[in-house]
């Protein structure tokens, strides 16, 4: 079950990695030719929308996986803790 866990948090970060990478790339490529990039904003918002996303289920699953771990503020857990209380 834990290998699972890991699994989907990899999709997830792997998903909003390239989806950021595609649009640092757009605005690269906008900046070179001096051309802009129609409906840039929205996208930008829908990544930001995307990673904060990803930000809950990756805490979530780690809060899941390590148990008691994540409320000590000293312990391997602190900073899924600190990521969580922030």
């Amino acid at each position: 079950m834990i290998r699972i866990k890991f699994s989907s948090t990899g999709r997830a970060i792997d998903s909003t990695h390239a989806l950021m990478e595609q649009l640092v790339y757009m605005m690269d490529v906008s900046k070179r030719t001096g051309k802009p990039v129609q409906g840039i904003g929205g996208l930008i918002a829908n990544l930001e929308v995307q990673a904060s996303r990803t930000l809950e289920h990756v805490s979530g699953e780690a809060q899941q996986s390590l148990g008691g771990l994540v409320y000590s503020k000293n312990e391997k857990g602190a900073r899924i803790e600190q990521i969580s209380r922030d």
